[in-house]
């Protein structure tokens, strides 16, 4: 018994004297791993565009929007991974492209391509490398299409029925205001309501210049009738996106929004005229007193039975048939 309660003490004390020792250690070891992950500018702006892939995918998905993901700009091919880990993980299997010179950024075109870290040549990836930078990260070869050479050469000689021709995310990550051009031209004819588009680098102006996959957008958009570009999410410090409406969708929401205010303003002017005492028509005269009473309630009623009906497909558990058009 003596034996035992020694033997539990000293186990005891080997105890504390080790938690003394490595405790220490792990800590700071924790410490540093933590700092080195967390807190580092890549690996932070990894994990921001895994976010915005993930709830991209998610959405498009539970949306019914199909169709492929498109890249421009495909330098190391992170985004590129990403997309496709987080298609396939939100069940949205869209077939990936990738657009990209594999040779590097190419010399600024005009002072609206300036920036400090847009240099010719740089941000080379080969297109062996991407292959194998795919293949790396599980994705087939059969997943994917890769069209390799500057814009100017490739993207301005597709015509609008070249594939891909059906487009769920776009992913612009090209850098320079005129390859931006080139990309948004080649989009013009693809856009579709509900799809998404990105732009990687929409907040990395200059000294001198905003930036340049901005000013391409705000340019592009000036003079469109037809789709609105509404704001998804912004990524990271650098990158946000898009979700294309189509503008005769939102007119129509709109416009319904501003007759509601004249409706309610022309039905209280009804029952206000109603419970007034003074009538343009004075009530004793016989017949006609009531004339102008009645044209105000038919008036109201009016009012009521479109308010009623622009209500009533909103209603829980209302059906109408396909044919009606209406789906509740």
């Amino acid at each position: 018994m003596a034996v035992n309660l020694g033997l539990t003490k000293v186990a005891q004390r080997v105890n504390r004297h080790l938690l003394r020792l490595f405790t220490p250690t792990v800590g700071e070891a924790a410490e540093r791993a933590a700092r080195d992950y967390f807190f580092d500018v890549y690996v932070r702006e990894r994990l921001y565009r895994q976010e915005f892939f993930s709830n991209a995918f998610k959405a498009l998905r539970f949306n019914g929007i199909d169709g492929d993901y498109a890249e421009f700009g495909s330098w190391g091919g992170l985004t590129f991974a990403l997309a496709f880990r987080e298609s396939r993980r939100r069940g949205h299997h869209a077939n990936l492209w990738a657009f990209d010179s594999f040779q590097g950024l190419p010399p600024a075109q005009v002072e609206a391509d300036e920036h400090p870290e847009w240099r010719a040549g740089r941000l080379a990836t080969t297109l062996e490398e991407f292959h194998a930078s795919c293949a790396g990260n599980g994705i087939p070869r059969t997943a994917y299409t890769v069209v390799p050479g500057f814009y100017e050469d490739t993207l301005s000689t597709l015509s609008v029925s070249d594939e891909p021709t059906n487009i769920a995310l776009a992913y612009v990550d090209c850098d320079l205001y005129s390859s931006t051009q080139a990309v948004l031209r080649f989009l013009e004819p693809r856009l579709k309501h509900g799809m998404i588009v990105a732009f990687d680098d929409y907040f990395c102006w200059s000294p001198s210049q905003i930036s340049g996959e901005r000013k391409a957008l705000l340019e592009f958009t000036s003079d469109q009738e037809k789709w609105e570009w509404t704001p998804y999410m912004q990524f990271g410090w650098h990158g946000t996106s898009f979700v294309i409406e189509d503008k005769s969708l939102t007119e129509t929401s709109r416009a319904h929004a501003r007759e509601q205010p004249r409706y309610r303003l022309l039905a209280a002017a009804a029952v206000l005229y109603l419970v007034m005492p003074f009538d343009l028509i004075p009530d004793f005269i016989p017949i006609v007193g009531h004339f102008d009473d009645a044209i105000v309630i038919a008036l109201l009623l009016r009012l009521l039975k479109r308010d009623w009906s622009n209500m009533f497909p909103r209603l829980p558990g209302v059906r109408r048939t396909a044919s009606e058009g209406q789906i509740a």
